[in-house]
């Protein structure tokens, strides 16, 4: 069965993680779904066993992940950050054959496209946030808009903020990560 590699900032159960639980209940059929986050609680694998019954989703610590927030920017934050840029880029080195493509979930890790695409791997960036008007959203569309990775929003007005005219083919909307209220789709519960 075919791998893929998730990178998530959190294990919660707010908008961002719901999303990516019943992302992982419907790739779980068909991919066997690694899921790396800072730390592991056991919210999401919870929620997701009340979805769907699956031995294919994996959750791994990996305290390494480059996550960006607003109260990083002292010189320490920025060092750290930094040195884990870096080993994030020689695990995703490491493990660039492992997995079909790598799933990165939300704009807090928006240097993990960057790199799975400088080592010629595919990558979706789900995008989640409206960061218009900040520096660092500035720095962060440029970042997404080098990578060659696909990017899907979760509105049409999140679009507007990270969607470029340059290969804008790339870019997607799936409102809120789920399918429309005039869609049916199912979720199978396979013993």
């Amino acid at each position: 069965m075919k791998k893929i590699a998730f990178f998530h900032p959190v294990d919660d159960m707010y908008g961002a993680s719901n999303i990516l639980v019943y992302t992982l209940a419907l790739l779980s059929d068909n991919y066997t779904c690694h899921v790396y986050m800072p730390k592991v609680t056991g919210c999401m694998a919870k929620r997701l066993s009340e979805i769907k019954k699956t031995n294919n989703v994996f959750f791994h610590e990996a305290g390494f992940l480059p996550l960006i927030y607003r109260a990083m920017y002292t010189p320490k934050g920025i060092f750290s950050w930094v040195i884990r840029n870096i080993k994030s880029m020689l695990f995703i080195f490491k493990k660039r054959n492992d997995f079909e493509f790598f799933y990165i979930n939300t704009l807090s890790l928006f240097t993990l496209p960057l790199m799975v695409g400088f080592l010629g791997r595919k990558s979706l960036t789900h995008c989640h946030e409206f960061l218009a008007g900040s520096l660092y959203g500035k720095v962060i569309k440029y970042v997404i808009a080098l990578s060659p990775t696909l990017v899907l929003s979760v509105s049409r007005h999140v679009d507007t903020y990270i969607k470029t005219r340059r290969n804008s083919s790339r870019y997607l909307v799936i409102h809120n990560g789920m399918p429309d209220s005039s869609q049916t789709m199912t979720v199978s519960n396979s013993d």
